[in-house]
């Protein structure tokens, strides 16, 4: 049973290896677009933002993914895949996320966190946009995990795959989701704030009940 276990484990990593997989290189070719490039150079023109706006809500429509966005340097969105419906990410900064100070100094920021603004959860992957060898702004696209994590609640199995701070963010058991394996030390309470990773959540331990 327990080998058994362990190729299933490896099979349901694999599975969302590959799904995200297939979006990491999205954002380094939408940071190359050379309309992004344009709103970026001239962050006023309201023409300039509203051609970034169509292309990014084609991307999500052809890419089948959950969002694009474009930020300036400072964390700024410019334009959004979801420019024209409610919490619209168009005007927020997100200069706080590790999925944007990540891309602006290491040149990929790869994150997983309940959206700040919609409060839908996702795992968001940004590629900083260069002119001229500077880095003056990035671009993000943000992929749903809903259909894995249903597809973990149909198995039977019980799984949960967790963050580098230990907590739970996606799980086949919906009461295991957003606890931690073990009691968050100072520092992970610390980071997870600065984040706003789980928006306001209290995060909790597991404890025996994962028994």
């Amino acid at each position: 049973v327990g080998q058994q276990s362990l190729h299933r484990a490896e099979f349901y990593r694999q599975s969302l290896e590959s799904l995200l997989s297939r979006n990491t290189s999205l954002p380094r070719i939408i940071a190359r677009e050379d309309r992004l490039k344009a709103a970026l150079e001239h962050p006023d023109s309201a023409k300039a933002r509203a051609a970034v706006n169509r292309y990014l809500a084609d991307i999500r429509r052809e890419a089948d993914i959950n969002a694009a966005f474009l930020m300036d340097r400072n964390g700024l969105t410019l334009a959004a895949s979801n420019f024209d419906q409610p919490g619209s990410y168009v005007g927020n900064s997100y200069a706080f996320r590790p999925y944007f100070l990540d891309a602006m100094q290491n040149g990929l920021g790869i994150f997983y966190g309940i959206s700040a603004t919609t409060g839908d959860p996702g795992y968001f992957l940004t590629a900083p946009i260069e002119i001229e060898g500077q880095r003056l702004g990035a671009a993000t696209v943000k992929i749903s995990l809903d259909d894995f994590e249903s597809a973990l609640t149909r198995s039977g199995d019980k799984v949960l795959i967790a963050d580098a701070n230990g907590v739970i963010f996606l799980s086949s058991i919906a009461e295991w989701k957003y606890l931690s394996l073990t009691p968050l030390d100072a520092d992970a309470q610390r980071r997870i704030e600065a984040s706003r990773q789980y928006r306001e959540r209290d995060i909790n331990h597991l404890d025996a009940g994962l028994r």
